[in-house]
C-alpha cells in the first residue's frame, strides 16, 4: 500500500515539476524575444506570465523600450520646439531626394530665416525668444503637408522640404508660410 501512495505522489511530483518547468521555459522565451525585438528597435511585446520575477524582468524591459524610444527622439528632434533637427533633415532630405531622381518627382527646399529675431532676444530676453521659435515652428508646420518636413537647423533658421509638389503648390505653401510668419507674436511689440 505504501508504494503505491509514494509511486503516486513522485509521479504528482513530476507532473508539478513538468508544468512549472513549462511555465518558466515559456516566460524565459518569451522575455528573450521582447528583449531581443529591444534592441533591434521593435516593437516590444511582453509574453503573457504568470510568474512574478517574469513579469518583474518584463516591465523592465517595456521601461528600457520607453527610455530608448525618448533618447531616440531627443536625439532626432530639436529640444525647444519638438522639430525635427539637421540630423534627421538631413537623412529624410537625402532618401527624398534619391527617391525624387528615381521617380523622377520634384522636390523644393525653402529655407527660412525669421527677420528681426536678434532683436528680440536682444530687448525682450532669451525666454521671450524662445516663445517667438516654438510658436514659428507650430506655423511652419501647420503650413505644410503631413508628407512634408520643416526642421530647425539651429538659431532662428528652419528648412522645409516639399516631396512631389508642382511650383504653384511650392509657391502657394511659400507664401501661407510667410504670412503665418508675419502675424503678431504674444508678447513681441510690433
Amino acid at each position: 500500500m505504501l508504494l503505491p501512495a509514494l509511486s503516486l505522489a513522485v509521479l504528482l511530483g513530476l507532473v508539478f515539476a513538468r508544468s512549472v518547468m513549462v511555465k518558466v521555459l515559456s516566460s524565459v522565451t518569451g522575455l528573450n524575444r521582447a528583449a531581443l525585438a529591444l534592441v533591434r528597435g521593435e516593437p516590444v511585446v511582453l509574453p503573457r506570465s504568470r510568474l512574478q520575477e517574469a513579469e518583474a524582468v518584463g516591465d523592465a524591459i517595456l521601461q528600457a523600450a520607453t527610455v530608448m524610444q525618448q533618447v531616440k527622439f531627443m536625439a532626432q528632434h530639436d529640444a525647444l520646439t519638438g522639430l525635427p533637427n539637421r540630423l534627421l533633415f538631413e537623412d529624410f532630405a537625402q532618401r527624398h531626394l534619391a527617391l525624387a531622381q528615381r521617380q523622377e518627382l520634384s522636390l523644393v527646399v525653402m529655407a527660412v530665416d525669421l527677420d528681426g529675431f536678434k532683436a528680440v532676444n536682444d530687448t525682450l530676453g532669451h525666454a521671450a525668444g524662445d516663445e517667438v521659435l516654438k510658436t514659428a515652428a507650430r506655423r511652419l508646420k501647420a503650413a505644410v503637408r503631413a508628407s512634408d518636413m520643416v526642421a530647425r537647423m539651429g538659431g532662428d533658421e528652419f528648412v522645409a522640404l516639399l516631396y512631389e509638389v508642382d511650383v504653384a503648390t511650392a509657391l502657394d505653401t511659400a507664401r501661407r508660410m510667410v504670412a503665418s510668419l508675419s502675424r503678431p507674436y504674444d508678447g513681441v511689440p510690433v
